[in-house]
């Protein structure tokens, strides 16, 4: 797997949609061509097809509902033990989890640049892993920042927390 702050994860999710709308298009034209099948059939499998490269989004907006108010206590004391934050999350994403593994990602407000602004954030990304029935983290990098003199762009963007 590779590692999140390693540039290879843009160009894999790149990838991953040009897959699935090449997929998509080509389905999209076999449907089409099948009049056999009532028009009503078409329009639903259209509007699936057309959905289908939106299925991780929906399946991090699901497991983020699901999991993410008792997963970020203890994100927040992971983020607290890097000696790099407060804890004080704006955002929490839950990329997958399993029984004893779990992928977030977070976005909280700059602490450790000196007078940052109101509004700058930094975003990351975790892997926790289950001990003794607590989570711990195991792997933290920085995705973007707007501390300091970081850009602040990400791919692929994702919407606020109440907008689902």
């Amino acid at each position: 797997m590779p590692s999140w702050a390693d540039g290879s994860v843009m160009v894999w999710m790149t990838l991953y949609f040009i897959a699935a709308y090449a997929v998509v298009v080509t389905l999209i034209v076999l449907l089409r061509q099948q009049r056999r099948l009532p028009s009503r059939i078409r329009q639903v499998g259209l509007a699936v097809l057309l959905l289908l490269p939106c299925v991780p989004y929906i399946a991090v907006a699901g497991q983020t509902a699901i999991f993410g108010k008792s997963l970020a206590p203890y994100v927040m004391q992971a983020l607290i033990d890097t000696g790099m934050s407060d804890g004080n999350l704006t955002r929490l994403r839950v990329f997958w989890i399993t029984s004893d593994q779990t992928a977030v990602y977070v976005e909280e407000p700059c602490t450790s640049w000196p007078k940052p602004h109101l509004s700058d954030r930094t975003g990351s990304t975790l892997r926790l892993k289950r001990v003794l029935g607590k989570w711990k983290l195991v792997e933290w990098n920085s995705v973007w920042s707007d501390c300091g003199s970081a850009e602040g762009n990400t791919f692929p963007p994702y919407p606020n927390a109440k907008e689902f």
